[in-house]
């Protein structure tokens, strides 16, 4: 195998080894010690034996396991991938993020994604910083809407009919209660009136008052903080005011019965106990959402692809009772010489 068909299948796809408490059998549907996972993206249309051809990979690299795998159209070739792999006995794994684009529903209105997205308190739809520029800004969907959540149970479901047993969500952080934090995100009609009621609930009248809420039936965030003359957008991370920690706590709250919810669903409609795994960040992070997962797949980077990194987070996992992915590392745009992120990956895998 050429150093070129190893550069260029990197490029392209994140190879892996589980990490595991001693002693521990698998868990169903988990990665075991003797697996190897690959993660491909989506289905490159090239011809069979090209270099981005992933049956090309998995057989240099004796992959067992196919996760990370978006499925962009849905399309009778992509089906027909999927089908392949599955006979050829791997385990396939489809994927979602929290954009738009992994969502199933009515298309057709103009305003179909204004009502679904998450809203910053000016009105408009939220998105990652690096999608902003992007034709199609990845717009992310609204956790505390019926509709949205509707429509991304039945994206997976139709993972689950093309013979997925393992699913896997991307940025499972900065897609729900860390848009919030982080983006000013939150401020749509459902989001509102949950927190509405979410008071209500948690805080007693004295503390109500206290925060200068005396009508809280009528309440509205939206309008108090617009009375403030508070920023909208990512500026918002830097506003402070007394109400906003419990407006964090309650998002918080609402994106883990999100995807509680998500997951009963989900291994509803498939009669069986399907593992979800997360993209739990280039730094193998398990934190309040991340720990909702059965196990992390993620990519290292240049600076964290090194055994003592390694050796750290796979404790951490291990106290946790997960199982840890780590993929190979990404340069994040920045100019690396092909022989040394080869020789870098190399030491990933070996490690």
């Amino acid at each position: 195998m050429s150093n070129k068909t190893i550069v260029t299948a990197f490029a392209v796809m994140t190879f892996s080894a589980g990490l595991f408490a001693e002693n521990k059998p698998a868990a169903a549907g988990l990665p075991k010690r003797n697996d190897v996972t690959m993660r491909t993206l989506r289905f490159r249309d090239v011809p069979p034996g090209d270099v981005m051809d992933p049956f090309q990979a998995i057989k240099q690299f004796q992959a067992t396991r196919l996760e990370w795998v978006y499925l962009n159209d849905w399309s009778p070739r992509e089906k027909e991938q999927v089908q392949k792999m599955l006979k050829a006995g791997l385990v396939f794994g489809g994927s979602a993020g929290g954009q738009l684009q992994c969502w199933v529903g009515d298309t057709n209105a103009p305003d179909w994604k204004k009502k679904i997205a998450t809203l910053d308190l000016n009105g408009n739809p939220i998105s990652l910083p690096h999608h902003r520029k992007w034709a199609d800004p990845y717009l992310i969907g609204d956790v505390s809407n019926p509709d949205y959540f509707k429509g991304h149970v039945e994206y997976y479901n139709r993972y689950v009919d093309l013979g997925a047993t393992t699913l896997q969500r991307d940025d499972a952080q900065s897609t729900s209660d860390g848009a919030v934090q982080k983006y000013g995100a939150g401020f749509t009609k459902t989001g509102l009136a949950g927190f509405q009621v979410w008071l209500k609930k948690n805080l007693l009248s004295e503390e109500l008052a206290a925060l200068g809420i005396t009508d809280v039936d009528h309440f509205d965030y939206g309008d108090y903080l617009r009375g403030l003359k508070a920023p909208a957008g990512d500026d918002f991370e830097r506003f402070k005011e007394p109400i906003k920690p419990y407006w964090l706590k309650y998002w918080k709250e609402v994106a883990t019965d999100f995807y509680v919810r998500l997951f009963a669903e989900v291994r509803a409609h498939a009669g069986q106990p399907i593992p979800f795994s997360c993209n739990n960040t280039s730094f193998q992070i398990w934190d309040s959402i991340t720990s909702l997962f059965d196990f992390g797949i993620s990519e290292l980077l240049a600076g964290t692809a090194n055994p003592s990194h390694i050796w750290e987070r796979s404790l951490a996992t291990r106290k946790l009772g997960k199982v840890q992915v780590f993929g190979t590392p990404k340069t994040r745009g920045e100019e690396v010489n092909p022989v040394t992120k080869t020789i870098l990956a190399r030491k990933s895998i070996a490690t």
